[in-house]
């Protein structure tokens, strides 16, 4: 078995909280798999170091949780129309806090962006530490960037999630609008709605 992964449980958890919720996905989602899947690619081995710098350690969480996080909000559709159960952010949200679709999807955006925050914060403490003189560590970081904005990418653009006539340039910074029968890509003019 690959380090950190764990097969997903049998049985969803039982009226989590959001803590809960994502700490239960990050020990099923391969996220530390993920994270030794970065050292193979950068050619380093950090594992060491995480576990005794705060910073870098912090910098893997916030990585791990931005992309449970927003996995969960682009997939809620497909995994609401999959006809089982949906135990996805979104409904962890509306559950243990009573609210609507739409305040969960808000709640659940305050929290990507949160994640997003702490991800930057633990990036410039990492970089500007004695660890961030290291070529290894700098790789390592790099790493889990471009790792967490493929998460991003693939999880606003893949056909799994939005079928196949999305017409996305995510070069463009494109702003998506998610209804219930498909998700639209906003034009300049949307935008400003």
């Amino acid at each position: 078995m690959v380090r950190g992964l764990r097969p997903r449980a049998r049985h969803p958890l039982k009226d989590p909280d959001l803590e809960t919720y994502v700490a239960h996905r990050l020990l099923t989602a391969a996220a530390e798999a993920a994270f030794g899947l970065v050292e193979y690619a950068t050619a380093t081995d950090v594992a060491g170091l995480r576990r005794a710098d705060a910073d870098l350690e912090a910098l893997c969480r916030a990585s791990g949780r931005f992309g449970v996080l927003v996995n969960d909000l682009f997939s809620y559709r497909r995994d609401l129309f999959s006809g089982g159960p949906v135990v996805n952010a979104v409904t962890v949200l509306q559950q243990s806090e009573g609210l609507t679709l739409q305040g969960a999807v808000d709640r659940l955006c305050e929290e990507l962006d949160a994640a997003e925050a702490a991800l930057h914060t633990a990036h410039d403490k990492v970089l500007a530490g004695p660890l961030g003189e290291r070529p290894d560590v700098r790789a390592f970081v790099q790493g889990v960037r471009e790792m967490t904005a493929g998460n991003l990418r693939f999880s606003a653009t893949t056909p799994r999630y939005h079928g196949v006539r999305l017409n996305l340039d995510p070069q463009k910074g494109s702003i998506l609008r998610l209804t219930a029968e498909r998700t639209l890509v906003l034009s300049v003019e949307e935008r400003a709605w």
